[in-house]
């Protein structure tokens, strides 16, 4: 039986539901919680959730807020790290690095933070500092998506080498993971899509949608029906994934590929618009680094 007056289980409801994709039900459980418990824990839940509905500024304001009533080293470091993910997605590679080195400097043990300097090392183009961090990230914490970027920065920079012994740690990753009962379908889909394996990408994604409705997975799935040629299916997806506004221009960069794939030219000059105003320094012809989970 739910206890109504335990804040930990609506931020338990809060992550389950939305992970899931219902975000009504996330939205009303995170609500019950800031009500019951206003500090860290609720009020960085209450900020993604505000972030996913497209008030960047919003998420912005709540995560000071959680800011300022962190005390842990970790809590500030937690804080400090998802300021530095809102501006890196809006293309602030600037405040995005000052925000990641603020939570290294709150908590050394912190290893997001490290991979959040890397990443923006990588996208202000210091290639060798880049490389050297995520060296060290991957050598702390070999999880798929630190995996990924690395081996795609790696890939970028021509170093195949490299990059296949990282493909190799990311197989052996997600084959522990899998005999673990943890069956990480969404990151084998982005990094087939990236690698250019669209059959595998496709095939993951759908066993990722038949988990769980997020419009993470509805991206990951709408893309890979475009690399697919699957068009008129992927763009209901994408129209999924960029359902509730979320300022995020990798969602609205991949519509707008489907809609020109489809010759819905107008649409895909609106789409390609959204996702400049996500972000103004978005640039292709470069890893994207940092994929949502």
């Amino acid at each position: 039986m739910i206890n109504p007056a335990n804040p930990d289980v609506f931020g338990v409801l809060t992550d389950a539901y939305t992970q899931l994709g219902n975000y009504e039900a996330a939205t009303a459980a995170v609500s019950r919680m800031t009500t019951l418990a206003p500090g860290v824990p609720s009020f960085t839940r209450a900020s993604y959730d505000l972030e996913i509905h497209g008030d960047r500024a919003g998420a912005r304001k709540l995560l000071i807020q959680a800011l300022r009533t962190a005390y842990t080293p970790s809590d500030i470091a937690y804080c400090r790290y998802y300021l530095g993910e809102l501006a890196f997605h809006a293309g602030e590679f600037g405040q995005a690095a000052h925000q990641y080195r603020l939570a290294r400097s709150a908590d050394d043990s912190y290893t997001p933070a490290l991979e959040g300097i890397a990443k923006t090392a990588a996208r202000r183009g210091d290639h060798g500092q880049a490389v050297k961090l995520f060296q060290v990230v991957v050598g702390r914490m070999p999880q798929p998506q630190y995996i990924m970027e690395y081996a795609e920065l790696l890939n970028f920079l021509g170093r195949e080498r490299e990059a296949d012994q990282q493909n190799r740690l990311l197989a052996d990753s997600q084959r522990l993971l899998a005999a673990g009962g943890v069956a990480d379908h969404l990151s084998a889909s982005q990094y087939a899509a990236d690698t250019g394996d669209a059959r595998e990408a496709l095939k993951r994604a759908r066993a990722e949608w038949k988990r769980r409705h997020s419009v993470i997975v509805a991206d990951a799935l709408a893309w890979a029906l475009h690399l697919n040629k699957q068009n008129r299916q992927a763009l209901g997806f994408a129209k999924a994934a960029t359902r509730f506004g979320w300022q995020n221009a990798q969602f609205y960069r991949h519509k707008a590929a489907i809609e020109r794939a489809l010759g819905e030219h107008e649409a895909a000059r609106r789409d390609d618009a959204r996702a400049a105003r996500a972000n103004p320094r978005l640039d292709v012809t470069v890893p994207a680094l940092g994929h949502l989970a």
